[in-house]
């Protein structure tokens, strides 16, 4: 990948975990989804884990580590929801979360093997 679009998905990757903190300690009701929380959730991570392989994890064997980073941040902001008044960690929630992440490695896989890209992994 060249350098400039390396920089660009790092960027994004950043741009859209900060919008997911900011997102989570806002307070419960600001921000009104008419789709299921966990649902919510697991497209949420799903998305970061997809940006995340891309951006920073794009070498073999790297969905282990996207994954990993995915739910490090599901984990750290649940944590930090817990810490908050007005907002609740849930381990329902990073369950969600985990299983997107998964959903989102997988869906990276499915993507590269069927379209005859190597690295698939």
């Amino acid at each position: 990948m060249r350098s400039g679009t390396a920089r660009i998905l790092r960027v994004g990757l950043a741009a859209y975990a900060l919008a997911i903190v900011i997102a989570a300690v806002l307070p419960g009701g600001a921000l009104v989804a008419k789709a299921p929380d966990k649902l919510l959730h697991a497209a949420a991570y799903a998305l970061f884990t997809l940006l995340a392989r891309a951006a920073a994890f794009p070498a073999r064997g790297g969905a282990a580590g996207a994954v990993a980073v995915a739910v490090g941040h599901g984990a750290a902001i649940e944590g930090l929801q817990a810490m908050l008044a007005w907002r609740s960690g849930e381990w329902g929630d990073l369950a969600a979360d985990a299983l997107g992440a998964l959903v989102g490695a997988g869906s990276w896989w499915l993507v590269r093997r069927f379209s005859g890209k190597e690295g698939a992994r």
